[in-house]
Parts: structure tokens; C-alpha cells; sequence
């Protein structure tokens, strides 16, 4: 009862810590319980670790992490690959990611996913207990719902809400008055939204986790589990099934029994709508977003997002586009 309630930690970039972190992202000491005697101190170690970010050498932030309690949300698997020294921390915690940055389609192909099999290989999310996957992330600092739709809890600035909450409609209708009060007039409307309402909106995202969103991610973490297997049975692993970028990944055979095993140790798979009334970064340069110097300048999801209809509207620069694309 007298450790703090669970928290959201959200991995910023470097250069927004280095920018902002004074006014925007205040360091969270270890829990007063600690310094109460001994015993309490050696509980509280015992539940939680402090978690100290560097850049250059520089400290930045500090976080007390609790795995039981605590997410951590990842909005961008490029940012969480620049942070090291996550393999002793992930046993037993949550951790949020954005869908379309773990599976390989036919929309985004493989550069995101590979960044997130590295990440797997290397031990990151070893142990890790469930992970949430963001099929919608909403920024939204000015809606304010009742007590019992509220999706950030107190003082919170990541609300984390399963995609089959019942409370889902009610809490995403000022959402869509919003963004249908910024169009000039109904044809302008009508032309440019997406979904007319949110119970279209979720069966939407419905029908893209049940139809391969969820069996695109198993897929990858599976094959990302693998460890060179014996060449005798390598074959029976898989199935003549094809998917991924041009049809190049086949399906693995679920009823092998390696195959049985990994499935047994996966983590909790649950969709999810991320609310975020986080400070967005403003870029150093202003006549445009901020972009990764990768060869097409961009991550991909505004894209992937639109043609998989994962938006609250095609122009809207919130909506479902990654921050740091």
C-alpha cells in the first residue's frame, strides 16, 4: 500500500531528454519507503531498480522501475535501440510497442521488423510478461473524461486502454468532435475522414488484429526465438504458407513440438489504444517533421497506417503516425 501506483515510463529520443527533460520529464527518485530502515529498503530493492539513462557520457533522467507495476512504452523500437542495458531489467514487466513496427508485410516490408528481431535476439525483452501493442496511438492533451472513462489515472500522461474496453466508444467521441470541428465544411469532412464514427473505427482495428495483425506478430517473435535448429527436422518447422514482404517468409508449422514450446513461453499478447498528452517534440527544424536519415526518410507508418485504414483521419499529423517519422 505505500509503494507508488503503477506508472507508464516512456522511452524518449536522446536529443528530446537532452532538450527538454528539465521541464517535460522530471527524474522519479526511489520510493520514500526506502529510507525508512533497513527492512523496507531491502523490500523495496527487492520489488524495483533504478533505472539512470546516459547520452555522452551525460546523465539525463533517472526512473524507479517497478515490473510488476510498471510499462514501458516504446513508441518508436529505433528510439529503444539506442538505450542499452535492458537485459537484466525486462523479467516480468509490460511493455507497449507499436504493432506495425514488429510484424513484416506486404505494406511496410522488413525494415522495422528487423530492428525489432535484433532487439529480441539480443536479449531485450527476455522474460518480459506481456507485451501491449498499440494499434491506434492517439495524442490528446485537451479532452478531459469523467472519473470512470478516464484513461490516464492521476496525473498520468500515457493512458493505456485495451482495444475490447467497453469504454472505448464513450472516450473516443470528443475525440472525433474534435477532429470533424477542424474541417472547413461537410464535403471537406466527408472527403478526408476516415471513419465517420468511433464503433466503425474499432471494428476496424478489430478486423485487422483478428484478420493478421496478431498471427503477423507471433509469427515474428517465433522466428526470432529460433536457434538453429537441427538440419534433420528444420524442415517440418515450417508450413507452405507464405506471408510477409512479396511473399517471402513461410508460416511455421504450430504443430511441431519446438514450435509448441516457444508458443508456451510467449509473452501475453493484448491489443491496445494508446492515449498521449505527452509534450510532442518540437524539431530544431521547423519547415518540416523530424525524420530518421534512413534512405527514404522515413519510418513508414504514416503510410502503412493509412492503407490499413489505422487512422482517425488520412491528414491528420497525430493520428496514428509515428512522432519520429
Amino acid at each position: 500500500m505505500t509503494v507508488p501506483q503503477g506508472k507508464v515510463i516512456y522511452l524518449h529520443s536522446q536529443s528530446d531528454y537532452l532538450k527538454d527533460y528539465l521541464f517535460h520529464y522530471p527524474s522519479i527518485g526511489i520510493p520514500e519507503l526506502s529510507l525508512v530502515c533497513s527492512e523496507s529498503k531491502r523490500i523495496v530493492s527487492k520489488w524495483g531498480m533504478g533505472l539512470l539513462f546516459y547520452a555522452y557520457d551525460q546523465p539525463l533522467h533517472c526512473e524507479w522501475f517497478d515490473p510488476r507495476r510498471d510499462s514501458i512504452y516504446i513508441p518508436s523500437i529505433h528510439v529503444f535501440k539506442l538505450w542499452h542495458g535492458w537485459k537484466r531489467c525486462m523479467g516480468g514487466a509490460t511493455v507497449i510497442l507499436n504493432v506495425l513496427e514488429t510484424v513484416e508485410d506486404q505494406y511496410c516490408g522488413h525494415g522495422p521488423s528487423k530492428t525489432f528481431t535484433r532487439s529480441i535476439q539480443s536479449g531485450y525483452f527476455k522474460d518480459v510478461r506481456a507485451i501491449d501493442l498499440a494499434m491506434l496511438t492517439i495524442k490528446c492533451e485537451a479532452v478531459h473524461w469523467d472519473e470512470e472513462h478516464d484513461a490516464y489515472g492521476e496525473e498520468g500522461r500515457v493512458g493505456v486502454v485495451g482495444l475490447d474496453d467497453k469504454r472505448l466508444p464513450t472516450m473516443l467521441r470528443p475525440i472525433f468532435n474534435d477532429i470533424r470541428g477542424s474541417y472547413k465544411d461537410r464535403m471537406d469532412l466527408l472527403r478526408n475522414m476516415a471513419h465517420r464514427r468511433p464503433s466503425c473505427l474499432l471494428k476496424q482495428l478489430h478486423d485487422q488484429w483478428d484478420g493478421d495483425l496478431k498471427f503477423l506478430f507471433e509469427e515474428q517473435w517465433l522466428i526470432s526465438q529460433l536457434r538453429a535448429p537441427d538440419a534433420k527436422y528444420f524442415g517440418q518447422l515450417f508450413t507452405g504458407v507464405t506471408f510477409g514482404y512479396k511473399g517471402r517468409r513461410r508460416a511455421l508449422n504450430r504443430e511441431h513440438h519446438v514450435i509448441r514450446r516457444l508458443i508456451a513461453e510467449m509473452p501475453e499478447i493484448r491489443p491496445v489504444i494508446v492515449f498521449d498528452r505527452t509534450p510532442t517534440p518540437v524539431p530544431d527544424d521547423t519547415t518540416g517533421p523530424r525524420r530518421w536519415s534512413n534512405r527514404d526518410g522515413r519510418d513508414g507508418l504514416e503510410v502503412v497506417s493509412n492503407r490499413r485504414g489505422m487512422v482517425l483521419a488520412y491528414d491528420l499529423y497525430e493520428g496514428r503516425r509515428s512522432q519520429y517519422s
